[in-house]
């Protein structure tokens, strides 16, 4: 399956402290593992990119101030991030094997690299 992607759902970066008071954090417990909590969590914030895409820009600032007011249902839920904070899943990275994984230089090995002798070019440019 090939996907096309004109453009990118969230343009901007941007962050918002949302003053959101939780009555009580529940213990959320979920029947499936972590890794289809995850995938749900992701769709539902491409729900929001998609919301936020379509936002004039005009009133995207007075929209981010008051994202909990206007789509409550597409932020992700307190207790669910409590839950894949405290899971020890192997879908979820630390912050250290995210930074470990994306810092390091590929490791890659061509095949002309393995070839002997090495091949000579007679158009190095081609």
């Amino acid at each position: 399956m090939i996907f096309q992607i004109s453009n990118r759902l969230y343009q901007q970066w941007g962050i918002r402290m949302l003053d959101i008071q939780s009555a009580r954090l529940e213990s959320y417990e979920s029947s499936e593992g972590a890794e289809k909590v995850v995938i749900d969590l992701l769709a539902q914030l491409l729900k929001l990119g998609n919301k936020l895409a379509t936002t004039p820009k005009i009133s995207l600032k007075s929209t981010m101030d008051t994202l909990h007011e206007k789509f409550p249902d597409l932020l992700p839920q307190q207790e669910i991030l409590h839950y894949l904070l405290e899971e020890n899943d192997s879908c979820m990275m630390s912050p250290k094997e995210y930074l470990d994984l994306y810092e390091k230089p590929f490791d890659v090995t061509l095949e002309e690299d393995l070839m002997w002798p090495v091949p000579t070019r007679l158009f190095p440019y081609s």
